[in-house]
């Protein structure tokens, strides 16, 4: 896998001239962040029922830390500044990252409306986190454009529900 970043790809490649630069963000994880605070509060009621038993005390707060540190990160993400993806003629620039069309296994879209796009890595077995995303303005062209630069390189697009981490 050859993920680089433009300053490791301007050193030791020629220069690419962009094709197409559109917004993307994060998608939105605002289930995880309810899910996360429903879960904290069930939690602190169970310790407080068992602040007696050492283990299960011991057992609920390690699950609240675990609980807090998911919903900080999903948090930040979901809070997160945008960002661009650039299309270039053998790569994509994701949030910064260069990734070379051979290294795509396929790319995921996620839904209809607010769709969430996913790009999987042939030697993952799921979406990376920071290659999940959403177009903010001109999702139609965008996806349009996405779907066209990918038949070009033989690389799949599926409407499908993907998993991704947080």
């Amino acid at each position: 896998m050859n993920i680089r970043t433009l300053s490791e790809t301007a050193k030791g490649e020629n220069a690419i001239i962009p094709k197409k630069i559109y917004k993307i963000k994060n998608p939105s994880g605002i289930k995880v962040i309810v899910i996360m605070i429903i879960f904290i509060i069930l939690q602190l009621k169970v310790i407080v029922v068992n602040v007696e038993d050492d283990k299960a005390f011991f057992v609920g707060v390690a699950l609240v830390v675990v609980y807090a540190t998911i919903l900080g990160m999903s948090t930040y993400r979901t809070f997160k500044k945008s960002s661009n993806i650039e299309y270039r003629p053998e790569a994509l620039i994701v949030h910064g990252k260069l990734i070379r069309a051979e290294d795509i296994e396929m790319i995921l879209i996620n839904g209809y409306f607010k769709p969430i796009l996913g790009i999987k890595l042939t030697e993952k077995k799921i979406v990376p986190i920071n290659l999940c995303f959403r177009f903010i303005q001109d999702e139609d062209n965008a996806i349009q454009e996405l779907k066209k630069w990918a038949s070009e390189r033989n690389i799949k697009v599926k409407n499908k529900y993907f998993v991704r981490w947080i």
